[in-house]
């Protein structure tokens, strides 16, 4: 789960949420946002189906034990697109 290390995190282009190195857009990105570690995945998979977001937090131990995704506007989930499993 959470902790300060940078290694937690991943820095990925805002556009397809990949490393620079990974990175198969026309342009250098202009700047790279930063992902828990964890949640790239599932961030990835969200925004490839058009699910776009904003933010998203992997949790804090001892704190909340759930992950957080924002959206950029409301979409309707179905429940079982919800389930992830660790």
């Amino acid at each position: 789960m959470y902790n300060n290390e940078l290694k937690t995190y991943k820095y990925v282009c805002p556009a397809c949420i990949n490393t620079v190195d990974a990175c198969i857009c026309e342009e250098y990105p202009r700047c790279l946002i930063q992902i828990d570690k964890n949640m790239v995945p599932i961030i990835k998979e969200l925004n490839y189906k058009w699910y776009r977001t904003n933010s998203s937090c992997e949790g804090h131990i001892g704190k909340n034990d759930q992950i957080h995704i924002s959206f950029s506007k409301k979409y309707k989930l179905k429940k079982h697109y919800l389930k992830i499993s660790r």
